[in-house]
Parts: C-alpha cells; sequence; structure tokens
C-alpha cells in the first residue's frame, strides 16, 4: 500500500491513492476515507490547468 500524503494534521491527512489502496485501509479498520475527488479528476483538471497555461504563454 502507498499513500502521496499531501498534508497533514492532528487528527487527518489529505492523500493520493488508488481504489484498491483505499479499500485495503479500510477493510484493515486502518483508517476511515472520505472521498473528495478521484484521482482521474485530479490528473484532468492539472492537464486542463496545464493546457490553459499553455494558451497564455502562446498569446
Amino acid at each position: 500500500m502507498s499513500l502521496d500524503v499531501w498534508e497533514r494534521e492532528a487528527d487527518a491527512v489529505v492523500a493520493a491513492a488508488s481504489e484498491l489502496t483505499i479499500v485495503e485501509l479500510e477493510r484493515r479498520r486502518i483508517a476511515g476515507v472520505e472521498r473528495l475527488r478521484p484521482i482521474a479528476a485530479l490528473e484532468s483538471d492539472a492537464l486542463n490547468s496545464d493546457r490553459s497555461d499553455e494558451q497564455q504563454e502562446g498569446s
């Protein structure tokens, strides 16, 4: 299992993880999980942001 931890607080972390990792964390009762956004949505937003940056530079 691996997590890409983005932010850590006393009682919570914000992390990116595969669905399999999330399911395993829940199954083992290691952590309660609140799904904020699917990784695909984050990747899509990043790609769109990159394209927007390129268009602004080319203007």
